[in-house]
């Protein structure tokens, strides 16, 4: 008896688990990848143009998280330093953005980011960032 109980406890763990932690939204790994891949790429360069004093920007951490059939939050921590000044200083700064699905066909879809969260501090794009995963 003690043993069936176990194992309610073990498949109820793994049920509510998936249902609050599944994905089951239906945007592939692939995708999310290639839109890690870009939108890591725009950072740097965001960065570097917003920041000229910046020197040697890279991304330290970046996930992504699906929170709808058409929509990704893209969380990340990027570090640089920034030189000038009587010495150097290490800057590291949190960020996030959501991505919408603009529109898609067959082969490609088309990820656009209006506002980008760095700090508490928002840039937003008039037309947005537009991100293919296929890289084309």
């Amino acid at each position: 008896m003690k043993l069936l109980g176990v194992f309610a406890l073990i498949f109820s763990l793994y049920a509510t688990w998936g249902l609050f932690n599944g994905s089951e939204v239906g945007i592939s790994e692939g995708v999310h990848i290639k839109i890690q891949e870009n939108l890591q790429n725009e950072l740097i360069e965001i960065i570097t143009e917003y920041t000229p004093e910046a020197s040697g920007v890279e991304v330290k951490k970046f996930w992504t998280k699906s929170l709808a059939k058409n929509k990704i939050r893209a969380f990340f921590e990027i570090a640089y330093t920034k030189v000038g000044g009587e010495e150097d200083v290490i800057v590291k700064k949190k960020g996030q953005t959501d991505l919408f699905l603009a529109k898609s066909d067959e082969e490609t879809q088309y990820w656009e980011a209006e506002t980008l969260t760095i700090d508490g501090q928002a840039f937003e794009f008039s037309e947005g960032l537009t991100f293919r995963p296929d890289n084309r």
